[in-house]
């Protein structure tokens, strides 16, 4: 969603939000050959000022929201962040989550 560049400095995802949205959801679908062949996973979240990330259906991590699990679409982020200073989020505690 919003605007990125990929690896070639060509223009990327360009898709508008409404004013004053304070949520967008997407689904990214990606296929892994070998469970068993991966033993670490790590998200790399460009965000601004909070996410949630999720797989298959379980919340696996996210940042500047409440703990617990009553975040919806219209949860504030607690905090803010600017795009643009991605961060690494290791999530091989979820790795039994991944399916062949």
């Amino acid at each position: 969603f919003g605007f990125d560049l990929d690896r070639q400095g060509r223009e990327g995802i360009a898709t508008p939000i409404p004013p004053r949205s304070t949520a967008a959801f997407l689904r990214r679908t990606f296929r892994v050959p070998s469970v068993d062949a991966i033993s670490s996973l790590v998200l790399r979240a460009d965000f601004d000022d909070g996410f949630m990330a999720y797989l298959n259906g379980v919340a696996v991590g996210g940042s500047n929201f409440p703990p617990g699990p009553d975040v919806s679409f219209d949860t504030r982020a607690t905090r803010t962040h600017r795009a643009g200073s991605p961060q690494l989020f290791d999530l091989s505690a979820h790795l039994p989550l991944l399916q062949d």
